[in-house]
């Protein structure tokens, strides 16, 4: 008898063959708004746009709201293979909401366009812990002039035992922290497949300069908090939305 715990799972059929799964990686992950990280390269940027376009539509029906999107402008550190382009953030009030988004026929339609678009594709889902940044109602153009760093890392650690250093008033605002609470597969006549997540956590900084967050990654407490963690990836983020 196993004494791995058990956690929730929603499925929902696309077809008599075909469904998707979404696995909880924690007993109270849909307990809470569910936060999908999509973290990719971009093989046709013209064309991901338009399908990101395209899709939001069908994204703010079910009550979707866009955090963020951007491009990496600069590495700061961290392994080659865990490095993405292009970083898409998006609320969901409930599990069921992104469900009942995946399950519309116009929404696969167009999804096909992402998957002409994209490689490297990262997805999964991360309950907020912290963080200042709010969500739009529509994906408009960012206008502001803060600057941005990412950083993404894998742990072993429980959530119980992650805790961000002390922030005080001459630091970057912490705009974002999340960690996993779920991952995404579809399951067809050959068996399971999960969509690619070793995105454990994200941290997203904001400052009035990059040299700001430079500063940042090199502090004591940054360097602890990372040293926690199996692997850390930081980066400056160019937001576009």
């Amino acid at each position: 008898m196993s004494d791995s715990p058990t956690f929730p799972e929603r499925r929902l059929a696309l077809s008599k063959t075909k469904a998707i799964k979404i696995k909880a990686h924690k007993s109270d992950a849909f307990d809470h708004q569910l936060w999908a990280v999509n973290w990719l390269n971009a093989r046709r940027p013209a064309l991901y746009n338009l399908y990101g376009k395209l899709a939001y539509t069908h994204v703010a029906k079910v009550g979707g709201r866009v955090l963020l999107k951007g491009v990496i402008t600069e590495k700061i550190s961290g392994d080659d293979e865990f490095d993405r382009e292009l970083l898409l953030i998006v609320r969901y009030q409930t599990v069921s909401n992104f469900l009942k988004l995946v399950g519309g026929k116009m929404f696969q339609l167009k999804s096909v366009l992402r998957t002409s678009s994209v490689s490297s594709f990262v997805f999964g889902f991360m309950n907020k812990v912290a963080g200042e940044g709010d969500t739009k109602n529509y994906p408009t153009a960012y206008e502001g002039d803060r600057h941005h760093l990412v950083h993404i890392f894998q742990t072993d650690k429980p959530d119980t035992e992650h805790h961000l250093f002390v922030k005080s008033a001459y630091m970057p605002t912490l705009y974002f922290y999340g960690l996993k609470a779920a991952t995404v597969a579809r399951v067809d006549k050959s068996g399971e497949k999960e969509a690619p997540c070793f995105v454990d956590g994200i941290c997203i900084w904001q400052a009035d300069s990059a040299q700001r967050l430079r500063n940042l990654a090199e502090m004591d407490d940054f360097k602890e908090f990372s040293e926690g963690n199996k692997t850390n990836s930081v980066y400056l983020f160019d937001r576009t939305i």
